[in-house]
C-alpha cells in the first residue's frame, strides 16, 4: 500500500512538470510577471510611493542653496573672483567638482528631478515692468552640463517676493502675481491656479502645501495647510503662525517666535513642544534628526555659533553639538547625511559640507578677503531666515536681506 501511495505522489510531480513543459510558453510570461510586481512592491515600500520631490520645505526656506539626488550635490556659491554666481556639482566625498552654470545674478531654490536642475534667477538691479519690480524668472539646466545655457520656464510670471519654487512629479509650485498658488508642468506650460489663497509663502510635499494667510492683525496672520490639490484648506493650528516649518509623516514640525521646536499631528489641535531651546535656521532632516544653529554658552557668555542636531521625536536629551562657526551662516541645508553652510573669518569666507554622523567636513569654496577689525557678536542681533523669509516681502536692492550674517 505504501508502493502505490508514493507512486501515486510521483505521478503527481510527473503531471505538474508535464504541464510546465506543455504550458512553457504561458508558465513563464506569467512567472516573470510575478516576479516583478514583487520587485517593484518593494522599491514603492521602500521610498514611500513613486513621486519626486524636488527638494525638502526646510532646505527651501533655507533659500535652497543645495540639493542632491543621491549620487551628486549641487550647490550655489560666488566663483572665485567672488563676481559670479555658479551652480556646482560634486560627490559627496568632494571629488569631481564641476561647475555646471554662472550668472552675474542670484539663484535660490534648488530643485532636481530627472535630468534638470530647477532654479529661480533673481537680478539684482532695478527693474521695472507694470507692477512687476523684481526680475525673477525660473530656469531649468541639465544636471550632466551639457546645456550651456538654461532654458526660461517662467518670466517674471509670479509675485515679487516669490523666492521659493517647488518641483513635484511633474510639476513646478510657486507664487503667482496675484500672490495665489499655481503650478506649471516642468517644461513651462500648462500653467494652472492650484488655490486661491492670497499668501507670500508656500512650503510643498508630495502630499501637503503649508501657506500664510496674509494679515496685518497678528492674531489673524495665521498658517494654514491642504491637499496638494488645493482642497481641505484649514489652520494647521487656529490663530497660530508657524515660523520655520517641516513635514514628516503626518506631522507638522515648526518653531515659534522664541524659536522653540513644536510639532502637531496634522488634524490635531495639541501640538507638543519639543525642545525648549533656541533653534536658528531649523531644518528637519530626513534621517530622524532636526539641525539648528544655536550660541555655545549663552550664560557664560560663549556665543560662539554651533551646529547641532537632536531627534525629532523630542527624545534627545542632550543636544548633540556637529560643528563650531567661525561667525554665522545665513544657511542650513541638510543633504543625504551631509550639513551645508557657509561661514567666514577675517580673511576668507567659505561654504561647508560636513558629514553630520562622521564629522568630517570638505571646503566646497573659498574666497580670500582684506582682514578686517574683529567685530563683537552681540546675541540680540543674531538673524536668521526665519525673520528674513517669514516677512513676505523681498527688497532685491536691499542686499542686506540676503547677505548680513543669518
Amino acid at each position: 500500500m505504501k508502493a502505490k501511495k508514493g507512486e501515486k505522489k510521483d505521478k503527481k510531480k510527473c503531471n505538474v512538470m508535464d504541464f510546465v513543459k506543455k504550458n512553457s510558453k504561458i508558465v513563464v510570461p506569467v512567472c516573470i510577471a510575478v516576479v516583478m510586481l514583487v520587485i517593484i512592491g518593494v522599491v514603492l515600500s521602500c521610498t514611500g510611493g513613486s513621486s519626486n520631490v524636488g527638494n525638502t520645505i526646510s532646505n527651501i526656506r533655507n533659500y535652497g542653496y543645495s540639493v542632491s539626488d543621491g549620487k551628486w550635490f549641487y550647490y550655489v556659491s560666488p566663483n572665485d573672483a567672488g563676481v559670479l554666481t555658479e551652480i556646482n556639482k560634486i560627490k559627496g566625498n568632494g571629488k569631481d567638482d564641476t561647475v555646471l552654470y554662472s550668472t552675474a545674478k542670484t539663484i535660490v531654490s534648488l530643485n532636481e528631478s530627472g535630468d534638470y536642475l530647477y532654479f529661480i534667477e533673481v537680478d539684482t538691479q532695478t527693474y521695472f515692468e507694470a507692477e512687476d519690480s523684481v526680475d525673477n524668472k525660473i530656469f531649468r539646466i541639465k544636471k550632466d552640463g551639457s546645456s550651456a545655457t538654461p532654458e526660461l520656464l517662467n518670466d517674471n510670471d509670479f509675485a515679487n517676493e516669490c523666492l521659493e519654487m517647488y518641483v513635484i512629479d511633474n510639476h513646478i509650485y510657486y507664487i503667482g502675481t496675484d500672490s495665489n498658488i499655481y503650478k506649471m508642468g516642468t517644461d513651462g506650460q500648462n500653467r494652472e491656479l492650484v488655490s486661491e489663497t492670497k499668501t507670500g509663502y508656500i512650503g510643498i510635499t508630495d502630499k501637503y502645501i503649508l501657506y500664510n494667510v496674509e494679515s496685518d492683525i497678528e492674531e489673524e496672520y495665521v498658517t494654514y495647510i491642504m491637499n496638494i490639490d488645493g482642497t481641505d484648506q484649514r489652520p494647521v493650528l487656529e490663530n497660530t503662525r508657524l515660523y520655520t516649518v517641516g513635514i514628516d509623516g503626518n506631522y507638522v514640525y515648526y518653531t515659534n517666535l522664541d524659536r522653540k521646536i513644536y510639532r502637531v499631528e496634522i488634524g490635531s489641535t495639541e501640538p507638543e513642544l519639543l525642545y525648549d531651546i533656541s533653534a536658528y535656521n531649523f531644518n528637519l532632516g530626513d534621517d530622524g534628526y532636526a539641525y539648528y544653529f544655536n550660541y555655545a554658552d549663552v550664560e557664560n557668555a560663549d556665543y560662539t555659533v554651533c551646529l547641532y542636531r537632536v531627534k525629532a521625536d523630542g527624545s534627545t536629551e542632550t543636544p548633540e553639538r556637529l560643528s563650531a562657526l567661525t561667525q554665522t551662516s545665513k544657511f542650513l541645508d541638510i543633504l543625504n547625511g551631509k550639513a551645508i553652510y557657509m561661514d567666514k573669518s577675517d580673511t576668507e569666507s567659505y561654504i561647508k559640507m560636513i558629514d553630520v554622523d562622521e564629522q568630517t567636513s570638505i571646503d566646497l569654496f573659498q574666497y580670500q578677503m582684506p582682514a578686517e577689525e574683529d567685530e563683537e557678536i552681540n546675541p540680540d542681533e543674531f538673524v536668521d531666515t526665519d525673520e528674513f523669509l517669514n516677512s513676505d516681502t523681498t527688497d532685491a536692492e536691499d542686499d542686506s536681506k540676503t547677505d548680513d550674517a543669518e
